[in-house]
Protein backbone atom coordinates (compact mmCIF):
# COMPACT_ATOMS: atom_id res chain seq x y z
CA UNK A 1 0.00 0.00 0.00
CA UNK A 2 1.05 3.53 -0.63
CA UNK A 3 0.52 5.74 2.40
CA UNK A 4 0.70 9.54 2.15
CA UNK A 5 2.74 10.80 5.10
CA UNK A 6 2.06 14.45 5.77
CA UNK A 7 3.43 16.43 8.67
CA UNK A 8 3.88 19.76 10.34
CA UNK A 9 7.39 20.58 11.47
CA UNK A 10 7.49 23.38 14.04
CA UNK A 11 4.01 24.40 12.92
CA UNK A 12 4.77 24.51 9.19
CA UNK A 13 3.44 21.98 6.71
CA UNK A 14 6.11 19.90 4.98
CA UNK A 15 5.58 18.42 1.53
CA UNK A 16 3.75 15.09 1.69
CA UNK A 17 5.88 12.00 1.15
CA UNK A 18 4.54 8.66 -0.02
CA UNK A 19 5.51 5.65 2.07
CA UNK A 20 5.71 2.66 -0.23
CA UNK A 21 7.27 0.08 2.07
CA UNK A 22 7.28 -0.68 5.77
CA UNK A 23 9.25 2.48 6.55
CA UNK A 24 10.16 5.80 5.01
CA UNK A 25 12.64 8.52 5.86
CA UNK A 26 11.87 12.21 5.69
CA UNK A 27 14.92 14.46 5.75
CA UNK A 28 14.65 17.74 7.61
CA UNK A 29 16.99 20.73 7.63
CA UNK A 30 17.22 20.84 11.42
CA UNK A 31 16.10 19.01 14.52
CA UNK A 32 12.51 20.19 15.10
CA UNK A 33 10.87 21.18 18.36
CA UNK A 34 7.50 19.75 17.26
CA UNK A 35 6.38 17.28 14.64
CA UNK A 36 2.70 16.52 14.10
CA UNK A 37 1.89 13.72 11.65
CA UNK A 38 -1.15 13.31 9.41
CA UNK A 39 -1.94 16.91 8.46
CA UNK A 40 -5.70 17.54 8.62
CA UNK A 41 -6.19 13.79 9.21
CA UNK A 42 -6.11 12.94 5.50
CA UNK A 43 -4.36 9.61 6.06
CA UNK A 44 -5.88 6.53 7.67
CA UNK A 45 -3.27 5.83 10.32
CA UNK A 46 -2.49 6.53 13.94
CA UNK A 47 0.53 8.47 15.13
CA UNK A 48 2.30 7.68 18.36
CA UNK A 49 4.61 10.30 19.81
CA UNK A 50 7.35 10.16 22.42
CA UNK A 51 6.50 11.59 25.83
CA UNK A 52 8.72 14.60 25.13
CA UNK A 53 7.03 15.29 21.79
CA UNK A 54 3.59 14.79 23.33
CA UNK A 55 4.48 17.43 25.95
CA UNK A 56 5.40 19.86 23.17
CA UNK A 57 2.29 19.05 21.15
CA UNK A 58 0.19 19.52 24.28
CA UNK A 59 1.61 23.02 24.62
CA UNK A 60 0.92 23.72 20.93
CA UNK A 61 -2.71 22.58 21.35
CA UNK A 62 -3.11 24.78 24.41
CA UNK A 63 -1.94 27.75 22.31
CA UNK A 64 -4.18 26.86 19.33
CA UNK A 65 -1.32 26.22 16.92
CA UNK A 66 -3.11 23.63 14.77
CA UNK A 67 -6.36 23.51 12.81
CA UNK A 68 -9.40 22.02 14.49
CA UNK A 69 -9.01 18.90 12.31
CA UNK A 70 -5.46 18.48 13.58
CA UNK A 71 -6.42 19.08 17.22
CA UNK A 72 -9.25 16.55 16.81
CA UNK A 73 -6.97 13.99 15.17
CA UNK A 74 -4.19 14.46 17.70
CA UNK A 75 -6.62 13.85 20.55
CA UNK A 76 -8.11 10.83 18.79
CA UNK A 77 -4.66 9.30 18.31
CA UNK A 78 -3.80 9.75 21.99
CA UNK A 79 -7.22 8.45 23.09
CA UNK A 80 -7.04 5.37 20.82
CA UNK A 81 -3.56 4.52 22.08
CA UNK A 82 -4.76 4.95 25.66
CA UNK A 83 -7.69 2.60 25.05
CA UNK A 84 -5.25 0.12 23.51
CA UNK A 85 -3.06 0.27 26.62
CA UNK A 86 -0.15 1.92 24.78
CA UNK A 87 -0.36 5.25 26.63
CA UNK A 88 -1.02 5.39 30.39
CA UNK A 89 -4.37 6.78 31.52
CA UNK A 90 -2.64 9.48 33.60
CA UNK A 91 -0.82 10.71 30.51
CA UNK A 92 -4.08 10.88 28.56
CA UNK A 93 -5.86 12.82 31.31
CA UNK A 94 -2.96 15.29 31.44
CA UNK A 95 -3.06 15.69 27.66
CA UNK A 96 -6.82 16.38 27.64
CA UNK A 97 -6.30 19.38 29.94
CA UNK A 98 -4.61 21.12 26.98
CA UNK A 99 -8.11 21.31 25.44
CA UNK A 100 -9.68 23.23 28.34
CA UNK A 101 -10.29 26.30 26.18
CA UNK A 102 -11.41 24.36 23.09
CA UNK A 103 -14.38 25.86 21.24
CA UNK A 104 -14.70 23.76 18.09
CA UNK A 105 -17.66 21.38 18.09
CA UNK A 106 -15.85 18.55 16.26
CA UNK A 107 -12.96 18.58 18.71
CA UNK A 108 -15.17 18.81 21.78
CA UNK A 109 -17.43 15.97 20.63
CA UNK A 110 -14.40 13.78 19.94
CA UNK A 111 -13.05 14.42 23.42
CA UNK A 112 -16.43 13.86 25.09
CA UNK A 113 -16.96 10.64 23.13
CA UNK A 114 -13.57 9.24 24.14
CA UNK A 115 -13.86 10.38 27.75
CA UNK A 116 -17.27 8.74 28.05
CA UNK A 117 -15.93 5.56 26.45
CA UNK A 118 -13.11 5.49 29.01
CA UNK A 119 -15.58 6.06 31.84
CA UNK A 120 -17.85 3.29 30.61
CA UNK A 121 -15.21 0.60 30.15
CA UNK A 122 -13.55 1.42 33.47
CA UNK A 123 -16.70 1.87 35.56
CA UNK A 124 -15.81 -1.08 37.81
CA UNK A 125 -12.14 -0.21 38.17
CA UNK A 126 -10.63 1.44 41.23
CA UNK A 127 -9.53 4.43 39.13
CA UNK A 128 -13.07 5.09 37.81
CA UNK A 129 -13.69 7.99 40.25
CA UNK A 130 -10.59 9.74 38.90
CA UNK A 131 -11.97 9.54 35.35
CA UNK A 132 -15.36 10.82 36.56
CA UNK A 133 -13.72 13.79 38.29
CA UNK A 134 -11.70 14.58 35.19
CA UNK A 135 -14.81 14.37 33.00
CA UNK A 136 -16.86 16.60 35.30
CA UNK A 137 -14.11 19.18 35.41
CA UNK A 138 -13.82 19.21 31.61
CA UNK A 139 -17.59 19.38 31.09
CA UNK A 140 -17.89 22.07 33.76
CA UNK A 141 -15.50 24.32 31.86
CA UNK A 142 -17.56 23.89 28.69
CA UNK A 143 -20.79 24.75 30.51
CA UNK A 144 -19.21 27.81 32.15
CA UNK A 145 -18.36 29.11 28.70
CA UNK A 146 -21.55 28.07 26.91
CA UNK A 147 -24.10 28.48 29.70
CA UNK A 148 -27.62 27.08 29.79
CA UNK A 149 -29.38 29.96 28.05
CA UNK A 150 -29.04 31.32 24.55
CA UNK A 151 -27.07 34.53 24.50
CA UNK A 152 -28.53 37.64 22.92
CA UNK A 153 -26.29 37.76 19.84
CA UNK A 154 -26.06 34.03 19.12
CA UNK A 155 -27.55 32.69 15.88
CA UNK A 156 -30.93 30.96 16.17
CA UNK A 157 -29.41 27.64 15.15
CA UNK A 158 -27.82 27.43 18.60
CA UNK A 159 -31.22 27.52 20.29
CA UNK A 160 -31.61 23.75 19.82
CA UNK A 161 -28.80 23.27 22.28
CA UNK A 162 -30.80 25.05 24.93
CA UNK A 163 -33.96 22.95 24.71
CA UNK A 164 -33.49 21.66 28.24
CA UNK A 165 -33.78 25.17 29.63
CA UNK A 166 -37.58 25.04 29.24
Amino acid sequence: WQIPVSLYVDGKKVETQVMQGETTTIKLDKIPKTVKLNVEQKGFYRARYSDEMLDRLEKAVRHGEYTHFDRWGLHNDVAALTLAGEIPLQRYLKFVRAYDGEKEYLVLMGIIDNMERLALISSNEQFAPQIERSNRKFYGKIMERVGWKQKKDEPEIFSRYFALDG
